[in-house]
């Protein structure tokens, strides 16, 4: 009898995995894909209904919450019609890259939007745009339009990477990719460019300007050709740590990692830190380009305000050296 009862038990045992499977509804690279597709649409249509969003989605614009219908869904006016995706099954989470039009100006805003799917539900979406009247690094923009964010909608579009997928046999597994992107935060982070696995011609853009192939300063050594690449000028920042490293897309089709990090920056430094979206290209085990959507914050802003939810805030002036 007692084999008997066992019998049952480990048929459940058994079918735990696929029930679970099934309930999970996982979503492959075409999926997300289509739902980050789709999101993107409902919020340019000002329609939360046109997705399927999950009860308790979350969204934040530049670090700040909204709710459904309210924020860029009432704001956006069109998306644009050949955007970039960076897509991550095993995470069940996606990246779109490219500009937004909107009510706010004529000009384009260069945008990043991470988007979590859960059970082939929208569950979280992150958004960093340019826009007008959002600060630098050197803080507030003025009135007069002086220190907005370095922003070149014109830029990207013209220049915008090409969609890939690498052959199997040269892809590296995730670990490594995200390793090698990780290099780059850690040079920052020891204000030493010479630690960033990097090939010597990288280039970085930012907001869709490119910051990259400005000429060296007489006697530097940090660039490629005597202009500067992605690992030049690491000292110049005022970076004391890169903070809340996510690397929530790792896209092994195309050989590109998806990040989110913060800049904090040295005691007394007169630069704001910065939270961004970033991708980095990785081509025979090297960074080959990056590109990423930055927003300054206030100093008093919490940011990323994402789990764990510990806050970032830059030490106050009048903390002096004594850290």
């Amino acid at each position: 009898m007692r084999g008997f009862c066992r019998l049952p038990l480990l048929l459940i045992a058994a079918l735990l995995p696929a029930m679970s499977m099934a309930a999970e509804k996982p979503c492959d690279r075409s999926c997300l894909q289509k739902l980050t597709d789709q999101y993107m649409r409902a919020v340019a249509a000002s329609d939360p209904k046109a997705v399927p969003l999950m009860p308790g989605f979350r969204q934040t614009e530049n670090t700040k919450v909204t709710r459904p219908g309210t924020g860029l869904w009432d704001i956006v006016t069109g998306i644009d019609s050949n955007p970039r995706f960076y897509l991550d099954p095993v995470n069940g989470q996606a990246l779109w890259f490219g500009t937004i039009n909107t009510k706010m100006r004529q000009q384009p805003e260069v945008t990043m939007v991470r988007v979590k799917v859960i059970d082939r539900q929208v569950a979280e979406a992150e958004w960093f745009f340019s826009g007008p009247g959002l600060g630098s690094m050197r803080g507030p923009a003025e009135p007069d339009g002086k220190n907005e964010v370095l922003s070149d909608p014109a830029y990207l579009t013209a220049n915008k990477p090409a969609p890939r997928v690498v052959p199997a046999a040269k892809r590296l597994p995730r670990a490594a990719l995200e390793g090698i992107a990780n290099t780059y935060f850690d040079g920052l982070t020891g204000n030493d460019g010479s630690l960033v696995l990097a090939h010597p011609d990288c280039f970085r853009v930012e907001n869709g300007s490119l910051v990259t192939g400005r000429p060296l300063p007489e006697g530097s050594t940090d660039g490629y050709e005597g202009k500067t690449n992605c690992t030049s000028r690491f000292d110049q920042f005022d970076i004391s740590l890169v903070a809340d490293r996510r690397f929530f897309a790792i896209d092994e089709e195309q050989q590109v990692v998806a990040t989110s990090a913060i800049f904090m920056r040295t005691v007394n430094a007169t630069y704001r830190r910065c939270i961004f979206h970033e991708i980095f290209y990785i081509d025979d085990g090297r960074i080959s380009k990056i590109y990423s959507a930055i927003y300054y914050p206030d100093p008093n802003d919490a940011v990323p305000n994402w789990p764990p939810y510990q806050g970032n805030f830059p030490l106050p002036v009048s903390f002096g050296a004594a850290h």
